[in-house]
């Protein structure tokens, strides 16, 4: 799967189960560093980052290395400023989606209850 296809998924599944969210790609031409999309449900407003990742085995740094210091930077100022920012990552070897929230910096989460620590 590439990202432009695992973000399509993610926007349908949204629609789908919430469908009075508002829910918008951001233009990566004027927000370099931005998360990929905003979204706003029940009056709270998120941001998400997607990646693909084709490494054999999620580990911490394999994580980290998909994204840039530019976007973790943007993302740690969104979190800092009290905006709930997060990743959704596929894993292709798995075929696994996980979620990745600064807050927990060596741990993916599976759902709200279950999570993976990365190892170094």
């Amino acid at each position: 799967m590439i990202e432009k296809e695992f973000e399509q998924t993610i926007k349908a599944e949204f629609k789908r189960d919430y469908p009075h969210c508002f829910y918008k790609k951001i233009c990566e031409k004027f927000s370099k560093g931005f998360p990929d999309a905003l979204i706003i449900l029940n009056g709270k407003i998120s941001f998400i980052e997607y990646k693909i990742s084709n490494h054999k085995n999620l580990t911490y740094k394999n994580v980290i290395g998909l994204f840039s210091k530019l976007q973790l930077n943007v993302m740690k100022q969104i979190d800092k400023a009290g905006g709930s920012v997060y990743a959704m990552i596929y894993h292709n070897p798995s075929k696994t989606r996980y979620y990745y929230f600064l807050e927990h910096p060596k741990k993916l989460f599976v759902d709200r209850t279950h999570s993976i620590e990365l190892l170094d």
